[in-house]
């Protein structure tokens, strides 16, 4: 599967993307909010793609999981996962090369996934999760219209400085996304 925008494909994740993951998922401004372990080894890396397709094949319709090239540049990733066709849920995690940052890669990336999501997959919210002190992603979400579930969240450990810092849970109903972008026209 292939999602296109002006910029943009968002291709599904395949081995030809095992050596990008590698290197990018040791930046330490990716790994400092993801939770896997730092350094990010190839024997890691290809167990990341073996979930990919354990997933894939024991549930196809339960994720997707997309790489963002911007040109024919690896620039980053987004997925959808936990996909709950009967309760219309699905479950958003992203990041994004420090080298494509404020270009509005994530941005588009974003504006692509909210249509498949509810457009395609006809799901009824998204749900994301993010480090309270990641601002860049706290304030993509919050101006693609996403609104912080109060009393959720919760903490995780960085893989880069071993520290525990809190998380909250940001969520999007496919209701307010369509409202939203009916206020644009």
């Amino acid at each position: 599967m292939e999602l296109r925008t002006k910029r943009l494909r968002l291709r599904e994740v395949d081995d030809r993307y095992i050596s990008h993951f590698m290197r990018h998922l040791n930046y330490p401004e990716i790994a400092y909010f993801q939770c896997h372990e730092y350094p990010f080894t190839k024997n890691s890396t290809e167990e990341m793609f073996s979930k990919f397709r354990e997933l894939k094949k024991l549930n196809p319709r339960r994720g997707y999981y997309f790489a963002i090239d911007f040109g024919k540049t690896f620039a980053g990733y987004i997925d959808i996962e936990g996909i709950n066709k009967n309760d219309g849920l699905g479950f958003l995690s992203y990041w994004l090369s420090g080298f494509f940052q404020k270009e509005g890669v994530m941005s588009e990336a974003f504006d692509e996934i909210l249509k498949f999501s509810f457009n395609y997959l006809d799901l009824k919210n998204l749900t994301a999760c993010v480090a309270k002190n990641n601002r860049n992603s706290i304030n993509l979400l919050k101006a693609k219209g996403f609104q912080i579930i109060e009393g959720e969240g919760g903490l995780f450990q960085s893989p880069v400085d071993n520290k525990i810092y809190e998380s909250v849970i940001f969520s999007l109903s496919r209701h307010e996304h369509f409202r939203r972008l009916h206020e644009k026209d």
